[in-house]
């Protein structure tokens, strides 16, 4: 009965507030921006949880997953992410992530902590939520504000499943020194896709990424479709390609054990910049 309760509240604030979020980095962390940032229906990485609360409700294992851009102009990234599974059908999923953004031309910063919550409500189907804190600040002064997401995914069957993302539901805003806009778009921002597995080695992720054309700090306002491939070498090495709007993404993964050290590399052709990313995770 609490985690109905709990999934309740969470849900209740997003339809009161409205909002979801999308991020500057809006490319997800290493392993998704390998796949050409298709993450709105990957059923099996914490990271992709931040974009979709309710993938949460698919993962199996506890997982902690650590994230630093290994080179981005002008800007640094990190996140630090940890996920709780359900331990049955009737318990809720639960995640903790820390964001932090910066940019050293304009000393810009923001961090966001966010805590999120899955349950399946049926068979195959669950339903995520996401409570974020905000800080923006521009050389040391800045704002507060809070925003909220809401996604939902259907396991279709073990090899697809489709997923629902509605970023910064409650449009969140903060107040700037000279109205200068934060690190990270706060937009109300609607993303669908789906992920199919062939084979137990292969998985593609097809996303229609940004349906609302909304504007901000997001590289384009266009509606962007993102499509990735992710192919295991053998059972230490993964590789990964993708497409972002114009931009071509190489990945790899590399699994030891428990551990999983995921390399991503966005070759920027828009208004981006060429981005690195390394994620270390720790699944058991």
């Amino acid at each position: 009965m609490k985690t109905h309760i709990l999934l309740l509240v969470v849900l209740l604030i997003a339809g009161i507030a409205l909002s979801q979020q999308a991020v500057y980095f809006d490319v997800g962390m290493a392993r998704e921006l390998g796949m050409g940032s298709a993450f709105t229906a990957l059923t099996d990485d914490v990271n992709a949880a931040m974009w979709n609360p309710a993938i949460l409700g698919t993962l199996t294992q506890t997982q902690t997953s650590f994230t630093a851009a290994a080179k981005a102009k002008d800007a640094k990234l990190y996140m630090l992410s940890f996920v709780a599974p359900a331990k049955g059908p009737e318990e809720l999923s639960s995640a903790l992530t820390y964001w932090n953004g910066r940019r050293d031309d304009t000393q810009e910063e923001e961090t966001d902590i966010m805590y999120s919550v899955a349950q399946q409500l049926g068979t195959g189907f669950y339903l995520g939520g996401s409570l974020r804190s905000k800080r923006a600040e521009i050389a040391g002064s800045g704002d507060n504000a809070w925003a909220i997401d809401i996604g939902f995914i259907k396991q279709v069957d073990e090899k697809l499943a489709l997923g629902l993302a509605y970023l910064n539901a409650n449009s969140p805003s903060f107040e700037l020194p000279g109205g200068t806009p934060p690190l990270l778009p706060i937009k109300p921002t609607l993303s669908v896709g789906c992920s199919y597995r062939p084979d137990e080695n292969t998985l593609l992720a097809l996303d229609v990424f940004n349906i609302t054309r909304e504007k901000g700090n997001m590289p384009t306002d266009k509606v962007q479709i993102r499509w990735g491939l992710e192919r295991k070498i053998n059972q230490y090495l993964t590789g990964r390609l993708g497409w972002i709007h114009k931009n071509g993404t190489i990945g790899l993964g590399i699994t030891y054990g428990l551990i999983r050290l995921d390399y991503g590399y966005l070759i920027a052709r828009d208004e981006r910049d060429d981005l690195h990313l390394l994620t270390l995770t720790f699944a058991y």
